[in-house]
């Protein structure tokens, strides 16, 4: 695995012959990689939606990261 890491985002490429469900590797991503994601969507009438949505990665070595998004939208 190879992980990159920059302002806001959290990268990890794995090989292709990764094999998801060999256990150690299902026990290793779920021991240093955790998404929390929280959305929320409005329609005020036919032509009117907002929307936001939060999240927060975590993972080992005090990695976090954390993104908003709020969204106005008009249908026309």
């Amino acid at each position: 695995f190879l992980a990159n890491s920059r302002l806001g985002v959290m990268q990890i490429v794995c090989p292709p012959q990764a094999d998801f469900t060999d256990e150690n590797l299902q026990n290793w991503v779920s021991k240093n990689i955790g998404e929390l994601r929280l959305g929320y969507e409005k329609e005020f009438n036919k032509d009117w939606f907002i929307s936001a949505d939060l999240s927060g990665r975590f993972g080992s070595n005090s990695y976090s990261s954390f993104q908003g998004m709020l969204s106005l939208e008009y249908l026309f």
